[in-house]
């Protein structure tokens, strides 16, 4: 059953029998659906297991890595930074992270907009080869940039729009240094909790790590 299918027999289907074949379809191991009106639940529903090792069943009270999600946390952050005047959208990379090659070319609104050239880390074939083995560990910040250094940047700086992980990842560390503390908890102190959002603890250092139960796989190594 294609995707297109799932779409046209979704009025149909049933709930569970709907999420079992779009996991099929994805080649997921779980997927949890979640779906809210006012802060009040209208449905909860999961299909497939939260590991395929253990073969635990998914339930509905499991975290997910939040991955790319946090970017817009990330973003949200940086503006508020901003807004508070402790940093500059026109402030050079250099005045943050004078380390960084070429960092002088490069502007935290560069950085934001997509516009820097500065190389993806999932281009590298040493982070793929990691990323993607049985066992992978996870890279440090500091392995991340050093990577990214010696890889050429995709255009010249601001020259156009080019999205790169790793403009996120300059930006989580220069948030880092602006709030002189690790980005989860300057985002909880500045966008987080202000906002009263509920479900917060993977923004919390040391737990989010620990609170994503459910066990993340690359795509390609879930197809066999």
């Amino acid at each position: 059953m294609t995707t297109s299918t799932l779409r046209m027999a979704a009025p149909t289907m049933p709930i569970p029998q709907l999420l079992d074949a779009f996991r099929d379809e994805v080649h997921a191991p779980g997927v949890a659906v979640s779906i809210r009106r006012g802060g009040a639940p209208l449905l909860d529903a999961v299909s497939g297991v939260a590991n395929i090792t253990t073969q635990r069943p998914l339930t509905v009270d499991d975290q997910f890595h939040a991955a790319s999600n946090s970017k817009l946390v990330l973003g949200a952050t940086v503006l508020r930074l901003a807004q508070e005047g402790k940093l500059s959208l026109d402030d050079h990379l250099s005045k943050w992270m004078p380390e960084y090659p070429e960092a002088d070319a490069i502007t935290v609104d560069m950085l934001l907009t997509q516009r820097t050239g500065v190389p993806d880390i999932q281009q590298d074939p040493g982070y793929q080869d990691e990323m993607q083995s049985s066992r992978p560990v996870p890279w440090t910040q500091d392995k991340l940039f050093q990577t990214m250094g010696t890889m050429p940047n995709t255009q010249e700086h601001g020259s156009g729009w080019a999205y790169s992980n790793g403009n996120f990842q300059l930006l989580s560390r220069i948030v880092e240094r602006v709030g002189g503390k690790p980005f989860e908890q300057v985002a909880l102190d500045e966008v987080i909790a202000p906002a009263g959002a509920a479900g917060r603890a993977a923004f919390e250092p040391g737990r989010g790590r620990t609170l994503a139960a459910v066990t993340p796989y690359y795509n390609e190594n879930l197809r066999d």
